[in-house]
């Protein structure tokens, strides 16, 4: 029996994130007791069975409200990742991001285009393919470090490139079919 399900039978288990760490499974009971002390902040992200994301605990209506709380540092940054490695994957978000204020938010599934931007390379045309290319290399490193929109702006930047490289090699395939079959047809006129 593992430790989430040994609290289990307390009821709902909370999960508390904090300086990048993630401690817990708590009992409401003791998350309380923790709120009202300040070992818990109200900026402390909080996890809860059957909650979809992480909150701050000043979120949660369930703890009451400490006395007044002075934190004994100040945090630079929002925690990091916190991810809870005992649940089962469905029933915690896994990916995920810094928001507004520090809040932890899922990652944003951004569509790199990497295989189309390799195909446009190989089929269409190959200088803005390249190009394609790099955007799309960079969306997933984007990602990976939090820049979400920086990850959105490369998503469309290789997209927008793709689709560049597509309509160059379909005009300049176009354009080599219509002097192919010209050269034909005129070949075809002068050998009669």
């Amino acid at each position: 029996m593992d430790k989430a399900q040994l609290f289990g039978c307390f009821g709902a288990m909370y999960y508390v994130g904090k300086n990048g760490q993630q401690t817990g499974p708590f009992t409401l009971d003791q998350v309380k007791a923790k709120y009202a002390t300040g070992e818990i902040l109200p900026t402390d992200l909080v996890w809860k069975e059957g909650t979809a994301d992480w909150k701050p605990a000043s979120n949660f209506t369930e703890f009451s409200a400490p006395a007044a709380i002075t934190p004994s540092y100040q945090s630079e940054s929002a925690p990091g990742p916190v991810t809870p490695s005992y649940l089962p994957q469905s029933a915690a978000p896994t990916s995920y991001v810094p928001g507004p204020g520090g809040a932890m938010a899922p990652a944003a599934k951004i569509p790199n285009y990497l295989v189309w931007s390799i195909l446009s390379t190989l089929c269409c045309c190959l200088p803005f393919g390249i190009v394609a290319i790099v955007f799309s290399a960079q969306v997933n490193s984007k990602l990976a470090a939090g820049d979400v929109a920086g990850a959105m702006a490369s998503s469309e930047k290789a997209k927008m490139w793709c689709w560049i490289a597509f309509g160059c090699g379909l005009v300049t395939n176009a354009i080599a079919f219509v002097v192919n079959f010209m050269a034909a047809s005129q070949q075809a006129a002068s050998g009669m």
